[in-house]
């Protein structure tokens, strides 16, 4: 069994390094007004289309299916939300300018 985990083990640490994502402040801002906005537009048009034609189902239809589309346009780490990298300050502890007491 202990064979066994490892292999598993190895699988998942794969997994994780193909499916992590990362993604700069912008690109978390851009992801976050793209969600707002597919979400807000698909609720308003399921609402009235589900009202004009009298059909919860196809409210929750439209509803779900914007919501399947805001999952695939701002889960995956696309991108172009990682256009604006980050540049640090250098560490004080490789300058040599850390003060200690």
């Amino acid at each position: 069994m202990d064979a066994l985990s490892k292999v598993i083990d190895g699988y998942v640490d794969q997994l994780k390094a193909t499916f992590e994502g990362k993604i700069d402040f912008e690109g978390q801002r851009k992801a976050d007004q793209l969600n707002n906005l597919i979400l807000s537009l698909t609720t308003v048009i399921a609402l009235v289309a589900g009202y004009a034609l009298q059909s919860m189902l196809l409210t929750f239809g439209i509803y779900g299916a914007g919501f399947l589309t805001a999952l695939l346009v701002v889960v995956p780490p696309w991108p172009c939300y990682n256009k604006n990298a980050i540049s640090w300050l250098p560490s004080l502890k490789k300058q040599g300018k850390v003060k200690t007491k």
